[in-house]
């Protein structure tokens, strides 16, 4: 309990922490599949359902898009470490509040909406935002009795919140990275000047040889930014492989007469979209193995420096 106590402590888990519920939420929604469709509706293998569970199932596919949302959060969390220098502290009374508002608050609200207008329907492979009967606002033909204006719908409650959290991603990434790369560069002007520096204390044996050293504090700041930066880039491109297809399969839904959605790409999206929590998992812990690892080497160092020839 009390390691729980001490991991939640900080910050940037708790921001994983909301993300990996509403992936749980979104994965537990999406598992079921056809299921919850109601039986007979034509092509829709497996429906089992009825308008009752095609509801549920969409909404809490729509509640669970909030882990789309948290992605956004944490590349903000690491842009403001990063970019701006933040301590923990300052961004828990300042920011952290925002940081879990404003995802879980959208997506909840259009959720609840989408219900109350009964929206969700059978959308090709699932129930989600969809028209009634199905794909009819693209068929001149087939009069709508429900969901005439669903492209509308789709683009504010779905793809424009997923599209903004893309974007607010590779953004703070772009000043991620070019803050780490400025920094390398001053790095390694620290160490060609200390390198120097040690040269002529070896050949004139100068004594004020710390004056130009790097300051541990700096140093520390520097391997702090490091460890934010690798983590930065592996939870964004974790978030990058899912959400791609994610927003190419809502566009065919949206636009195709059909809504049918290419084989393919169904596969690729019903087979990464659970796989961000896995792929989070691994992220998570890294920094930890990493540790261990590094411990084990400077266990083995020592040991092999301690040790002394048998006379």
């Amino acid at each position: 309990a009390s390691d729980w106590k001490k991991e939640i402590s900080k910050l940037r888990n708790r921001i994983l922490f909301g993300l990996s519920i509403f992936d749980i939420i979104l994965s537990a929604a999406l598992a079921v599949a056809t299921l919850p469709v109601p039986e007979g509706t034509p092509y829709a293998a497996w429906a089992i359902g009825n308008s009752a569970t095609c509801t549920f199932q969409g909404f809490f596919i729509q509640f669970g898009l909030a882990a789309f949302l948290y992605n956004a959060s944490l590349a903000i969390y690491h842009l403001l470490v990063v970019h701006y220098q933040k301590q923990d502290r300052w961004i828990k009374q300042n920011i952290e509040r925002y940081l879990h508002i404003v995802p879980i608050s959208f997506c909840f609200i259009t959720a609840i909406i989408s219900t109350a207008l009964d929206l969700f329907h059978y959308s090709g492979n699932i129930c989600h935002l969809a028209s009634y009967p199905h794909q009819c606002h693209v068929q001149d033909n087939v009069p709508c009795l429900k969901g005439q204006n669903i492209t509308v719908y789709r683009i504010i409650f779905a793809i424009l919140p997923l599209l903004l959290a893309f974007v607010t991603v590779i953004i703070c990434m772009g000043f991620v990275v070019m803050d780490v790369y400025k920094m390398e560069k001053k790095s390694k002007k620290y160490d060609f000047e200390l390198r120097m520096k040690r040269q002529l204390k070896k050949e004139h044996r100068v004594q004020n040889h710390n004056r130009m050293s790097l300051p541990a504090m700096q140093t520390t700041d520097m391997k702090r930014t490091r460890e934010a930066f690798v983590q930065a880039l592996l939870y964004s491109g974790s978030f990058f492989i899912v959400i791609i297809f994610v927003m190419i399969a809502l566009i065919i839904e949206s636009s195709d007469e059909n809504g049918y959605v290419p084989f393919v790409l169904t596969c690729l999206n019903y087979f990464f979209r659970p796989l961000q929590g896995v792929f989070n998992f691994f992220i998570f812990i890294r920094p930890y193995y990493e540790k261990k690892k590094r411990q084990k080497r400077r266990n083995i160092s020592t040991d092999e420096g301690g040790s002394l020839p048998n006379v």
